[in-house]
């Protein structure tokens, strides 16, 4: 008889780990326990040696679904007699040895399993139609858990004492809710309650308290709310969510009015990806996507058959339909009974996600008031539940580009799951907090070869996200255990997010300020294991540059840490402020003003459709006169021109809007036309001068070419231009492709495709968005770099 203890590291909590080690054990007879300790699975374990050899390579080989085993440690023990195997209560944090402390892999939310499903769906099955049934291998995670390790007590699952069954399924070896943490049922788990706004359905309002139903019954007025026409307030896993058919144009205007949601698409939900594939193209890629326990909303191609059922307002224009499936088995309930249901998150556009039952129901009364006051009678109702939300998280969302994931949103089914960084040591100390940036912020832990990164957050100027980006980043670092010793920040000297993490840095905290393109570049060298060089292609709106001026058409050869700039889009004097990068038209004035042709001015002035001579003239002085203007690189500026020029969009209503506006006309063309940006040497850099362009688009607005065939033929010159740009630059034949522009379709389909033909070897984002949701990853990643290789600057250390 030998005893040994096991030490196992990986996601190895709350995926089901210790059942599947206990009935490991029981099947190959071993006696002991097995408990969490902290943030890892401990094992002691007796029997013969060739039985615990067997033990230990089934644990190192096979893994319930979801777990990740990264190593497992065993050392032999002083020899004791178990009668059996069993799953023991967890040690305290207090309690856990110093050298096994990890920080540790946290599931994220998983989707409803195929047994709980099945189980929802029997009749008979005394969890029958429960909203809530979830097992072992499914339900929430991340969301609602308090502290380590994962147990019940340390969940919000504590507010709901186990019922007799369920206690009975909770210790039984062969079930498959042994120890599962969110076990729970009809009799003794959390419950729906139905609340209705307004006169129409109930005696009160919300407001008034007036509970309608509760249960079955109210989930059954839900559907009949939907079914009439009316939305939905449904309360999910990581926050709320606005449900309204999308076949009924009146629900899908009214959720626009109460969203602030002009044109941005909405994503539909369906029952299966096969329901999906009747309006959209599903490959291979875009299934196996949309069935990954993340669960994202994925773009996928509109088809023309089947598409007009769906009322316009859904996807507004957009080629693409964000399609999703359920991840809870709420939502499995209500496809049922509705089919295909527009799903998008309670909340006005650009503000925080609600996840508190009482503010949901002030916002959603609020709606009513609005749509009364529009005269829209449009039902409204709220579908609430008793568990609580401590994490906010929204849908994530993907798309296939290529046969590989492009990221636009990482949230609910991702976060926390951490991002390795090949090539790093995963043991070398020295801990960072990267703060991202302002716009579409996501802030980011790393440790050794791991980055963990926060959810999407939105435009932290706003009071209400900084305040939740600062109460989930005190809340990630308490629950991992994490203790910065660097700090990265943008350069950008206004940036919320940089003084907000300076603020609360300890005294001996290094602040590092990195450039805003060198953290993009940085973000798809980290995913890639890349240390250079590499020649790193940086398009974006905005970031503050080294010179103080606004870059944005970037050229950056790095290796290491260190960065060179080495060519970029003309400079142009444009508008300052937020307004000014919003405001399309004056963008274009701005493009205009720097043209020293008189003639091509007078040109596009004639073609241009909105062109508003004073507005035109006021830029004009400001940029001569330098009053509140910028100097901008900007390749996300130059769309804006181009789509205010061409009649497409005026001002952003929602950020990359123009842009966006320009793809879908570019995706309609049958015919592109010829446009070509110009390269010249300009301050020891090649820049592109985009007179040339603006010629060519006034020759064919001239000539009577349509938009759409101009708005191609815009893309195509910004795909030759990248692509000569590489050409000239000798020291690299790896590429990197990042920045928001990115997210464009066609343009960086068209760039994969004439870089690789000339055998570049082309990376990009997969992990994050190539955005400014991936910044912090970028950030992270350079301080992680210098830390390992002692020596290599890291731009500027300002503590």
């Amino acid at each position: 008889m030998m005893t040994r203890k096991i030490t196992v590291t990986g996601m190895v909590q709350g995926v089901g780990y210790r059942p599947f080690v206990a009935r490991l054990a029981e099947r190959i007879g071993i006696g002991g326990h097995v408990r969490n300790s902290g943030g890892i699975v401990r094992i002691t374990a007796s029997g013969d040696k060739r039985t615990l050899d067997l033990f230990t390579d089934q644990l190192r080989r096979t893994m319930p679904e979801g777990a990740f085993v990264a190593f497992v440690r065993e050392e032999e023990a002083p020899p004791q007699a178990f009668g059996s195997f069993c799953i023991c209560t967890s040690e305290k944090e207090e309690e856990t040895a110093a050298a096994d402390k990890q920080f540790p892999f946290l599931p994220p939310d998983l989707p409803i399993c195929k047994s709980c499903a099945k189980e929802l769906l029997q009749e008979g099955n005394r969890r029958y139609r429960y909203p809530f049934i979830s097992c072992t291998a499914c339900g929430p995670r991340y969301s609602i858990i308090e502290k380590l390790p994962y147990d019940r007590e340390n969940t919000v699952m504590e507010d709901f004492a186990m019922c007799g069954d369920c206690g009975e399924e909770y210790t039984a070896q062969a079930d498959i809710r042994r120890h599962a943490q969110t076990i729970a049922c009809h009799c003794c788990g959390p419950q729906l309650v139905f609340y209705c706004v307004g006169d129409g359905h109930s005696s009160k309002g919300v407001s008034g308290e007036s509970v309608c139903v509760s249960g079955e019954a109210a989930l059954t007025r839900t559907v009949q709310v939907i079914k009439a026409g009316g939305i939905a307030a449904v309360k999910d896993i990581g926050g709320f969510h606005l449900v309204c058919s999308p076949f009924e144009e009146r629900a899908v205007t009214a959720l626009r009015l109460i969203k602030g949601r002009e044109k941005k698409p909405f994503a539909v939900m369906f029952a299966e990806s096969a329901n999906a594939a009747r309006y959209g193209s599903i490959g291979e890629a875009e299934e196996k996507l949309l069935s990954s326990s993340s669960r994202p909303i994925v773009l996928v191609r509109r088809k023309d058959i089947g598409y007009d059922g769906f009322t316009a307002g859904v996807c507004e224009g957009s080629p693409d339909v964000g399609a999703m499936l359920p991840c809870n088995p709420l939502q499995v309930l209500l496809l049922q009974e509705c089919g295909p249901l527009v799903m998008t998150s309670a909340n006005r556009s650009g503000e925080p996600i609600i996840i508190e039952n009482e503010k949901m129901k002030l916002w959603i009364e609020e709606a009513g008031e609005l749509l009364k006051v529009r005269q829209d009678d449009t039902a409204l109702c709220l579908l609430l539940h008793e568990r609580r939300i401590l994490t906010p998280l929204d849908d994530s969302i993907m798309r296939v580009v290529r046969g590989r994931t492009q990221v636009f949103r990482r949230a609910r089914g991702l976060v926390p799951q951490p991002v390795i960084m090949p090539r790093l040591s995963p043991s070398a100390g020295g801990q960072v907090f990267a703060a991202g940036g302002d716009m579409k912020a996501c802030f980011c832990y790393a440790a050794g070869d791991r980055a963990y990164l926060s959810q999407h957050f939105g435009d932290v100027q706003d009071e209400a996200i900084a305040e939740v980006y600062v109460s989930e980043r005190d809340r990630m670092r308490k629950l991992f255990g994490f203790q910065p010793e660097v700090i990265a920040l943008d350069r950008h000297p206004g940036y919320r997010t940089a003084r907000m993490a300076q603020e609360c840095a300890a005294e001996k905290t290094a602040l590092i300020r990195i450039q805003h393109h060198h953290a993009h570049v940085a973000a798809v060298m980290a995913e890639h294991g890349l240390q250079g060089p590499v020649l790193g292609v940086a398009y974006d709106g905005t970031g503050y540059g080294e010179d103080g001026s606004v870059w944005g058409g970037e050229f950056l050869l790095c290796e290491g840490t260190g960065m060179i700039r080495v060519a970029s889009l003309k400079p142009v004097t444009l508008m300052g402020s937020d307004e000014g990068a919003r405001n399309a038209d004056t963008i274009l004035y701005g493009y205009l003003a720097s043209f020293a042709d008189e003639t091509l001015r007078a040109r596009l002035k004639e073609v241009c459709p909105r062109f508003d001579v004073k507005a035109a003239e006021v830029v004009r002085a400001a940029a001569k006169h330098h009053v509140n203007t910028v100097v901008s690189t900007s390749m996300g500026r130059l769309f804006d021109a181009v789509s205010s020029l061409l009649d497409l969009c005026h001002y952003n209503s929602y950020e990359g809007e123009a842009a966006i506006e320009l793809e879908y006309a570019a995706d309609r063309s049958r015919t592109p036309y010829g446009l070509s940006i110009g390269l010249r040497q300009q301050d020891g850099r090649v820049v592109g001068d985009t007179l040339e362009l603006f010629r060519g688009i006034a020759e064919g607005l001239e000539t009577g070419v349509s938009k759409e065939d101009l708005a191609a033929g815009f893309l195509g010159a910004v795909s030759s231009f990248t692509v000569n740009i590489c050409l000239r630059v000798p020291d690299s034949d790896k590429i990197v492709l990042c920045g928001g522009t990115f997210q464009n379709r066609i343009l960086l389909e068209s760039v994969l495709d004439a870089l690789e033909i000339r055998g570049y070897q082309v990376y990009r984002n997969e992990q994050v968005p190539c955005g400014d949701g991936g910044l912090a990853l970028g950030q992270a990643y350079l301080c992680r770099l210098a830390a390992e290789k002692p020596g290599l600057p890291v731009q500027e250390e300002i503590m």
